[in-house]
């Protein structure tokens, strides 16, 4: 139904809006992602009763993933986010109430993972894992 029911804020870097969202972000997101080059908030169309609507946050889901393939196109990195204070950032952004934010996402070059201490740099350094198939194909053969 060409909806584009998702809204993107972008913040650069060292900027006042970069900062405010930096601020609303919550535990290990907040150590590490103020450096990055730009935040961008996701923020999604409601049904018109003002409910969450699935499809719409499967259809922002998309553009999420397409805007990550072009970051890393354009020798970027993405980091999404759902560790953010939704309530904070909708103050930050003045959200309307038609709308509500859902994630975050710190888009920048990457940077050596050992100017992060503690459990950041162990879970930087930690080996990627996903689940086998057969532990998320729920029916039919994986």
């Amino acid at each position: 139904m060409n909806d584009q029911p998702w809204r993107f804020s972008v913040a650069k870097r060292g900027t006042e809006l970069h900062s405010d969202f930096s601020e609303a972000l919550n535990g290990f997101n907040k150590n590490w992602a103020p450096s990055a080059s730009a935040l961008i908030v996701v923020s999604i169309k409601k049904n018109e009763d003002g409910t969450s609507s699935k499809g719409n946050f499967f259809d922002a889901g998309l553009s999420v993933a397409l805007l990550t393939l072009q970051a890393q196109a354009l020798g970027l990195h993405s980091h999404q986010m759902g560790g953010i204070d939704a309530q904070q950032m909708e103050k930050v952004l003045d959200t309307p109430n038609d709308l509500e934010v859902a994630i975050a996402i710190a888009v920048g070059k990457r940077d050596e993972p050992e100017k992060l201490a503690g459990p950041a740099l162990e879970r930087e350094l930690a080996p990627r894992t996903r689940l086998e198939l057969s532990e998320i194909v729920l029916h039919g053969q994986p």
